[in-house]
């Protein structure tokens, strides 16, 4: 009798799990060539039915960096329109199953590809706090605040900002990003484990209440308005988001007053923060002395 070999072959792995991987490789490199970026996006729905590929591309999308979302953003409207994604993004917004971010995400891109979108159904107008906590020194401090991403609370959305005290930032916001996480805690460990134990000693963290994150970030974005420097391209598209996360949270006595038409006003004027931010990598930060002289620093110091 004769004898078969079998080679074990290893199974393949469904286009629909192996899309999420491949799109943040997509779009982690997407300044680089945007349009072929959303069109290497698209080829990747093919075999994949419409809403799993746009609820997987939309929560990509919003764990993408801000140089991802300024790079690809004059192209978005075209795609959304040719690709024929409008439909599956209605249907997504009416879907208040899904996290916020998903949610703001599908209702700002079919904004932006000219749907009118004053007919859906409203997103929630305040989202569950899960803490905050922050890290820094006298230069920079980084500030993070949670809440539940859906009403079974298993999971969080983090919004994350930084500030810099240094010029021409003087306390304004310098970077904004979300991301998803499976706890506030598992988040923050895993930053504390990334740092050296030089690192540790420098960024003294603090556990922060709602009322006290808030007023960092309504306080920092006011120094953003005095500096005449622009909303950070990471939270411009957040605006329903920021509404519901951030607006809603209880204020401190001092907590400076901001509305919805005050982070409009910012999205609109001021100087580019990430032109700011590559000027600054280029030629050194502007670091100003106790005697008032103005000092600039060439450094390796990532912002």
């Amino acid at each position: 009798m004769s004898k078969h070999k079998f080679r074990n072959k290893a199974p393949s792995l469904p286009a629909a799990v192996l899309l999420r991987p491949r799109l943040d490789t997509l779009l982690a490199n997407a300044q680089t060539d945007p349009q072929q970026t959303l069109a290497d996006a698209w080829a990747l729905s093919q075999p994949i039915a419409a809403p799993i590929f746009a609820a997987t591309f939309l929560r990509s999308f919003v764990s993408a960096s801000a140089i991802a979302h300024e790079a690809l953003a004059p192209y978005l409207s075209t795609w959304i329109q040719s690709s024929g994604m409008q439909a599956s993004l209605l249907a997504l917004v009416n879907d208040m199953q899904r996290e916020l971010p998903v949610l703001t995400a599908a209702r700002n891109l079919l904004i932006l590809s000219g749907v009118d979108t004053s007919t859906l159904a409203p997103i929630p107008t305040q989202q569950i706090f899960a803490g905050a906590f922050c890290y820094g020194n006298e230069i920079q401090t980084s500030w993070h605040g949670s809440w539940f991403a859906d009403h079974r609370q298993r999971n969080v959305t983090i919004l994350s900002f930084l500030t810099d005290n240094d010029l021409p930032w003087l306390g304004s916001v310098k970077d904004v990003f979300t991301q998803p996480a499976r706890s506030l805690a598992a988040y923050r460990a895993k930053i504390e484990e990334s740092f050296g134990d030089e690192d540790r000693l420098d960024a003294a963290f603090s556990d922060l209440r709602e009322a006290q994150f808030k007023h960092a970030l309504i306080s920092a974005l006011g120094h953003n308005r005095k500096q005449d420097i622009s909303l950070p391209s990471g939270l411009a598209p957040l605006r329903e988001q920021f509404a519901a996360m951030v607006l809603t949270l209880p204020d401190q006595p001092d907590t400076p007053p901001f509305t919805l038409q005050d982070f409009d006003a910012l999205a609109r004027s001021g100087q580019n923060v990430e032109a700011l931010r590559r000027h600054e990598r280029q030629f050194g930060k502007r670091v100003m002395l106790p005697d008032g002289t103005e000092l600039r620093v060439l450094n390796d110091m990532q912002d």
